[in-house]
């Protein structure tokens, strides 16, 4: 269960809270982390035993004890099983950041300019898989948090580890930081290339989720020597 509060400077005594509500409500056993690299402030309770009790009871009754000082709160199944050998129906084949390298360069070489325009359109429609994915698995949930877990699928992936900074108010006035970003870092060697596929997936991400015409715009990439690449959604 994730638990996003509003304000990070109270998130000791937010969790202290929280712990004292799981354990009111028949928690036998919980296990709390802070999570702050994923969002100014949040708190993950993993629920390890529960005592007669819903997982809709337990969120109702952590909504009930925080009001408006949490942002959102939801859940995950965990399944105890041991993963099955059997070869899933969609397989993956993943490259490293040398094939992927070579693969963007043979895109700028033979369509120039337009290798970008194309790699940004393709991450576009990735993204909205993402998000239409997470639309669907979730119909009632908040944005925000099916936004997070579209970034979590993104990482899983491989593309690099996502941070989110609250720009405003609104919940897609973001900021979202992406550390040891595979585009860029498969493209040093390449000039005048400007990353397109990862800001690709993120306009698409945003659109299908917030239904706004938002676009994930660079402001700053390891590329010029930045400590990591980040991009304002507006």
């Amino acid at each position: 269960m994730e638990v996003l509060f509003q304000s990070r400077e109270r998130i000791s005594r937010n969790i202290k809270k929280l712990m004292g509500v799981l354990k009111d409500n028949g928690i036998i056993a919980a296990r709390i982390a802070r999570l702050q690299d994923k969002y100014d402030a949040i708190g993950c309770a993993i629920i390890l035993s529960i005592k007669g009790l819903t997982t809709e009871g337990i969120i109702n009754a952590v909504k009930d004890a925080f009001g408006k000082e949490m942002v959102s709160i939801s859940s995950k199944p965990i399944s105890l099983e041991s993963a099955s050998p059997q070869i899933p129906e969609k397989t993956a084949a993943s490259l490293d950041v040398e094939a992927w390298g070579i693969l963007i360069r043979s895109f700028s070489e033979t369509l120039g300019t337009g290798a970008c325009t194309s790699l940004y359109t393709a991450g576009m429609e990735i993204g909205e898989l993402r998000a239409k994915g997470a639309l669907l698995s979730q119909p009632k949930q908040d944005r925000f948090p099916l936004f997070m877990e579209c970034l979590e699928s993104f990482q899983n992936s491989g593309w690099g580890s996502y941070q989110i900074v609250k720009n405003g108010s609104l919940s897609y006035d973001l900021e979202v930081r992406i550390f040891n970003c595979l585009e860029c870092r498969a493209t040093m060697a390449i000039s005048g290339y400007d990353n397109s596929f990862t800001r690709g997936q993120l306009t698409g991400m945003v659109r299908c989720l917030f239904n706004e015409n938002l676009t994930a715009t660079e402001k700053a990439c390891i590329k010029k020597g930045d400590p990591y690449c980040a991009f304002i959604i507006v």
